[in-house]
């Protein structure tokens, strides 16, 4: 398998995050607050590309089912 920097980068992210965010549920840091606060931003921006995604890939369903009618112009 081969990696990528990309990849790389991305993996040691992943770890030292989770590294640090069980750190601190074990030792209850005072900032936690605000990294929850991180937390629940990110997932807002996650979740708002998942709807944007969503609704592209009902476009393009219904564009694909009804070629045949779409692809006939009157003028």
């Amino acid at each position: 398998m081969k990696l990528k920097k990309f990849d790389i980068f991305y993996l040691v992210g992943l770890a030292g995050t989770t590294i640090f965010m069980i750190l601190e549920l074990a030792l209850g840091f005072v900032s936690l607050n605000f990294t929850f606060l991180i937390f629940f931003w990110t997932m807002k921006l996650l979740s708002g590309f998942g709807l944007i995604m969503t609704v592209a890939n009902g476009i393009l369903w219904i564009l694909n089912r009804f070629t045949e009618k779409f692809s006939k112009k009157e003028v």
